[in-house]
């Protein structure tokens, strides 16, 4: 089932961690669908110093590639909360692997037409950890430890 905006429309944490174990699907221009299990995500509340604030963030559930990585946009009150899909397909080993597979161009937006999330049911089990750059130990990076 393919997931309505709606979807993106809850605080960056809640979002990065209910796509976890989502589908990922990327159309390219022949047509073709590509289909990604979500394996790892980051989540950025708007109060945070490395959260993106250009324009295009603060429309909800936007897709934009930027510096390699796949980011998505929540957008809160007063700043947009940013996610960042990190891993597929239990691939994690940095985000340039997803731009990759997904065949995404840093700098790009990309329309719900060429990128959507589908969930298919599938259950897991999850890992929070920090990121090293970020204060106070916050819990941000959320990966998939176990599909049930």
């Amino acid at each position: 089932m393919k997931l309505a905006q709606f979807f993106f429309t809850h605080p960056a944490k809640d979002v990065a961690i209910d796509l976890l174990g989502k589908i990922i699907c990327r159309q390219s221009d022949d047509g073709t669908i590509t289909r990604h299990r979500i394996t790892e995500t980051e989540a950025y509340p708007g109060d945070c110093p490395y959260v993106f604030t250009e324009p295009q963030f603060y429309s909800i559930g936007e897709w934009i590639a930027l510096e390699d990585m796949l980011m998505i946009s929540c957008t809160g009150d007063k700043s947009p909360d940013n996610i960042v899909i990190r891993g597929i397909d239990g691939n994690n080993d940095s985000s340039k692997a997803v731009a990759a597979a997904l065949n995404i161009v840093s700098g790009e937006l990309y329309s719900h037409d060429l990128l959507w999330i589908e969930d298919d049911g599938t259950k897991i089990n999850f890992i929070a950890g920090e990121r090293s750059f970020l204060p106070d130990g916050d819990l941000v990076n959320f990966k998939v430890t176990e599909i049930l």
